[in-house]
């Protein structure tokens, strides 16, 4: 039996993305993503959700927003603030980050 000799070839395509481009993709990725929602997680009104980095909590207000420093904000925001990133593009798992009665948010969602 012949011994065959197999060497991949890598094609290697420039391109260029306008940034009205990625701007669209990131929408398109934002609202495919379902938003947060407390209630369905079995999380009720008035609960203490704790910062896994910090010594920060945060207190469900609605199903999608919580009481951060007397203000009423996306979870998202918050995290952001607390980690000292800036910028909308950035992507920030905010289930891995926070806790409730211990279990991190992953678990419930």
């Amino acid at each position: 039996m012949p011994i065959v000799s197999f060497q991949p070839t890598l094609n290697i395509y420039k391109f260029t993305v306008s940034s009205a481009r990625v701007k669209r993709k990131m929408n398109d990725y934002e609202n495919s993503v379902p938003k947060l929602n407390f209630f369905a997680m079995g999380i009720k009104k008035g609960a203490k959700l704790k910062f896994d980095n910090g010594p920060e909590t945060v207190t469900v207000h609605s199903q999608n927003r919580v009481i951060y420093r007397d203000k009423l904000l996306a979870l998202r925001p918050v995290t952001k603030e607390l980690l000292g990133v800036e910028g909308a593009g950035r992507r920030i798992l905010v289930t891995h980050r926070w806790r409730y009665k211990g279990k991190p948010l992953r678990d419930l969602y």
